[in-house]
């Protein structure tokens, strides 16, 4: 069983700002994304089960590298 949390953006820091010029037209547009979020996860796992190595992709490394 696992659980975790993350918090992204805890002093809301991440502000945006954007300038254009089009000819005599200045314009400026800055704010701030409502980049602040709350995730709480919870894994877990049923059972046991094992895993077995495939012992020839490491046959087949020593075939190439040996030819």
């Amino acid at each position: 069983m696992k659980l975790s949390l993350l918090i992204t953006d805890v002093l809301h820091t991440e502000r945006w700002d954007t300038y254009g010029t089009k000819g005599t037209l200045n314009l400026m547009a800055w704010g701030d994304g409502e980049t602040r979020k709350v995730i709480l996860q919870f894994n877990y796992n049923f059972g046991k089960q094992k895993w077995h190595k495939d012992e020839r992709s490491i046959d087949e490394l020593n075939r190439v590298v040996n030819t």
